[in-house]
């Protein structure tokens, strides 16, 4: 199951991305600026935990997955424009030089499949 995580204050969120799919199938599709995917510019594939590290490897993996990314369907990008599923698209979309990306947005997330709180 691929999943698109996101931890905010504490707390991670993880969604199905089959799920999302099938609820983002009815958005409108739209042109957006690449510049406004603040995620070009943050930490997305690598982590603080070792096993997240971005070993050579790793790193040339999701080299591989940016090559061999089509763009057959839209970015899913999640009400505050966060990619929660395309980033290796939008990876070739700017390093093919293009200013914008075929996306559909939620104007509201759909409830993650599962929450975990931090014991800190």
């Amino acid at each position: 199951m691929q999943t698109f995580t996101n931890t905010t204050d504490g707390v991670k969120r993880i969604w199905d991305v089959d799920r999302l799919w099938e609820i983002a199938g009815k958005l409108p599709i739209k042109d957006v600026p690449l510049e406004s995917i603040s995620n070009l510019d943050e930490v997305s594939w690598f982590g603080t935990t070792p096993d997240e590290s971005p070993t050579c490897r790793k790193v040339a993996d999701h080299a591989k997955r940016i090559y061999e990314a089509n763009f057959d369907h839209p970015v899913i990008l999640s009400s505050a424009g966060w990619v929660m599923d395309g980033m290796h698209r939008v990876c070739k979309a700017y390093l093919l030089g293009w200013s914008t990306i075929k996306a559909v947005q939620f104007s509201l997330d759909p409830e993650p499949n599962e929450i975990i709180y931090s014991r800190e």
